[in-house]
């Protein structure tokens, strides 16, 4: 049952995949171009609709859950896409915003797109365009391709993500609470290995863009002052530890200081020795903890 949950999400992820790629060789990459965006929007609208549809036919056959055979199946596609797709149809959703601000709406084909939040979006951003203001604009026109194709990049990133969701939701709608999620996470790797090579195959596709190659290095420029933000703070911390490491000890060694005036000059008054041993615990705790703080235990 899980491997034909597997099979529905791989099959369809690796058409999406090829679809793309195949958009892209035919519009090149030494510039973005219009017709790339609005082929990747149509052909993720409908991956998604595609994977959805064949979910919710098997669910409603092969369930376990007698509600789940019991709703419409146009309703399980609603919920579906509503719930696993979640996460991927906001980044086609940011993908759209993109291009309706940035004056490049004529990408967006309207008839393409199926029944989700993606077409609600874009709908009633469409319905804000005041028609005179249809035109992109060129002078943000670039900058606005760049930010889209950076969102198609963002959208193959999320695909392994995607496949977690795909599964997880669909294993609970197939057995509910008998679902093997040990077994689903298998399955799960499995799906993300199966298309891992077409998402190479696109992401290197993508990276002829110079504001993919723009993003990945703001990325990795991030992730590299971050470490260094990390082992400086790391290395103040132990200076810190090792400086209140030794004060403790120094304090700890002063403190047994009095223990031994009294006992090498033989005091034998209670209330002095009660007071030299009192101190001298308190000297043994901080040579304890200093001694603790520099060997960094």
């Amino acid at each position: 049952m899980y491997g034909r949950i597997a099979g529905i999400f791989v099959g369809e992820c690796q058409k999406f995949l090829r679809e793309v790629l195949s958009a892209g060789k035919l519009s090149g990459n030494e510039k973005v171009k219009d017709e790339f965006l609005g082929e990747f929007l149509s052909i993720a609208d409908r991956f998604s609709a595609m994977a959805t549809k064949k979910l919710a036919t098997f669910l409603k056959k092969n369930s376990k859950l007698g509600d789940v055979r019991d709703t419409p199946e146009a309703t399980l596609e609603r919920l579906i896409r509503g719930r696993a797709f979640e996460a991927s149809d906001s980044l086609l959703i940011d993908f759209v915003v993109t291009c309706k601000s940035g004056g490049l709406g004529s990408v967006i084909r309207l008839g393409d797109l199926s029944n989700s939040r993606v077409l609600e979006v874009a709908q009633s951003s469409a319905r804000e365009t005041d028609p005179d203001d249809a035109p992109s604009r060129p002078a943000s026109g670039s900058d606005t391709r760049g930010a889209a194709v950076v969102r198609v990049f963002d959208y193959t990133n999320a695909l392994d993500a995607l496949a977690h969701d795909f599964l997880d939701y669909a294993g609970s709608k197939l057995l509910g609470p008998e679902a093997d999620f040990n077994l689903l996470n298998e399955f799960t790797e499995n799906s993300r290995h199966s298309i891992q090579g077409h998402v190479t195959e696109v992401q290197a596709y993508l990276d002829g863009f110079e504001a993919v190659r723009k993003k990945k290095w703001d990325e990795m420029q991030a992730a590299e002052n971050e470490a260094i933000r990390s082992v400086a703070l790391q290395g103040s911390q132990s200076k810190a530890r090792s400086s209140n490491g030794a004060a403790s000890l120094i304090f700890g060694l002063l403190l047994e200081f009095p223990v031994f005036l009294v006992v090498s000059n033989g005091i034998s008054n209670t209330y002095v020795l009660g007071t030299s041993v009192g101190i001298g615990l308190i000297g043994i705790i901080l040579i304890f903890r200093g001694i603790v703080k520099l060997t960094g235990d």
